[in-house]
Formats: structure tokens, C-alpha cells, sequence
């Protein structure tokens, strides 16, 4: 039987990083020893917790069908990104810089050093308020704390890593409001006003959903032709 990774009620960042590990090794398969970034090149980095332990675990684990040296399973092209750790910045007034927007126009950073640190963004996106534009080098922490939201980054890109059948919105909505009892809400991402997915994710056995700006998408870490439910719901459409 499939384990439920209901993230939400592992409440502390270690019970948090502890399941996404158990998470990865779920989606993308048996994790090998070269899959960690070495303890050597991390030890005087001074990362926050989650940070390091994030990349002792898969800081160097490639995804399936690499198209490049370091196509490591927490990138997506066309899409932001958290660093690798020969990417990872330091700034002049003490934060470390960890995430990209995918044409740089804005960052995420956190503290180094600490347990479980907050997060910020610095830059400029579609809808930042005029107080933050208008500055020269604006920054601004979100309700995220770094673990929080290493576990969001991680289970959006995992899921847009899997190999997709076009439905359609409205057969995925359709069998996901059928079938709601059977889905367990394994994670939320709330609306920040940020160039953010905001959306929830639930776990039914193998199969994921995701609940975003009202549609859904199911994802499974096989080809989607071989599971029982895509294989409904083609039925559904061949029908």
C-alpha cells in the first residue's frame, strides 16, 4: 500500500524534510549515494537546516532523461528554480540568495545558519505593489519558512517532471469532485500576492492531484497509460 505523505501534519521543519526525502525517493526512484551534494563541499557554507540537509540528500541527483551536466531534479527549464549549491549567493548586507526567478528578474532569500529561517524576495514581478518597485533594492519576507517552502518548490516541480495525458480541465475537475472522499490533502500553498503557485495538493495510493486557480491535474510517477485511473478517464473520453 502507497504511503500518505500528509506533509500538513508533520508540523516540525525535521518531520518535513524527513518526508520529502521519503517523498523523492517515491516520485523519482532508489536514491543512490552520488545523489547528495559531499558533506565536504557544504561544511563551510553556513546553510540554514533545511537548506543543507535538502542538499546532502539530493543536491546532485539527476532526473530521469538529464538533458545537461547538472539537470538536477529540483529544476525545470522555463521555470524558477532553486540553485545548485556552486550557484548559491551571499549579500553584502547578510542574506543568502537560493532561488531564481527563471529570467532573474526576481530572487528568494534566507538567513544563513539558521534552524528554520524565513523567506524573502527581492526584485521585481507582474503585480509588485508600487511601494516595492519603486525601490531601488526592495525585499520583503513572505509567511514562508524556508523548510515550508523547499517542500512546495520540490512537489510542484516533481509533479511538472511526470509524464502528462491531456485530458482536458474539465474530465480532471470532474472525476477529482466525484471522487473528493477519496483524496487526502497531503499540502497547501496560500495565496501570497507573490509570483507564487498557490494551490493544494491531495494524494490518492499513487496518484496525485493538484488543485490550483480552481483546475485540476492528476500526476503519477509512471506513464500515466499504465495506471488504473488514466485509464479511466481515456475511457471516459473515448466514450
Amino acid at each position: 500500500m502507497t504511503k500518505v505523505f500528509d506533509f500538513l501534519s508533520a508540523k516540525s521543519p525535521g518531520k518535513r524534510m524527513e518526508l520529502l526525502e521519503k517523498f523523492l525517493q517515491f516520485w523519482h526512484g532508489r536514491r543512490r549515494n552520488e545523489y547528495g551534494e559531499p558533506e565536504k563541499s557544504l561544511a563551510s557554507l553556513d546553510l540554514p537546516k533545511p537548506l543543507e540537509r535538502f542538499y546532502q540528500f539530493a543536491g546532485r541527483w539527476p532526473k530521469r532523461e538529464p538533458r545537461y551536466a547538472s539537470d538536477w531534479i529540483y529544476c525545470e527549464g522555463g521555470y524558477h528554480h532553486l540553485l545548485d549549491v556552486d550557484q548559491l549567493r551571499w549579500t553584502d548586507d547578510g542574506y543568502l540568495e537560493f532561488y531564481q526567478e527563471y529570467q532573474g528578474d526576481w530572487t528568494m532569500l534566507t538567513k544563513p545558519g539558521a534552524a528554520n529561517p524565513p523567506v524573502w524576495i527581492r526584485g521585481v514581478w507582474d503585480g509588485c505593489p508600487d511601494s516595492l518597485c519603486d525601490l531601488e533594492d526592495p525585499r520583503t519576507k513572505i509567511e514562508f519558512k524556508l523548510a515550508d517552502y523547499l517542500v512546495s518548490h520540490v512537489l510542484l516541480v516533481s509533479l511538472m517532471q511526470s509524464p502528462a495525458d491531456d485530458f482536458g480541465t474539465n474530465v480532471f475537475n470532474d472525476y477529482f469532485e466525484e471522487h473528493r472522499d477519496e483524496f487526502a490533502k497531503i499540502w497547501e500553498m496560500p495565496e501570497l500576492n507573490l509570483p507564487l503557485v498557490a494551490g493544494e495538493i491531495y494524494q490518492c495510493g499513487e496518484v496525485i492531484a493538484l488543485r490550483k486557480y480552481g483546475q485540476t491535474s492528476f500526476h503519477t510517477n509512471t506513464y500515466h497509460g499504465h495506471h488504473a485511473l488514466f485509464r479511466i478517464l481515456a475511457e471516459r473520453i473515448d466514450g
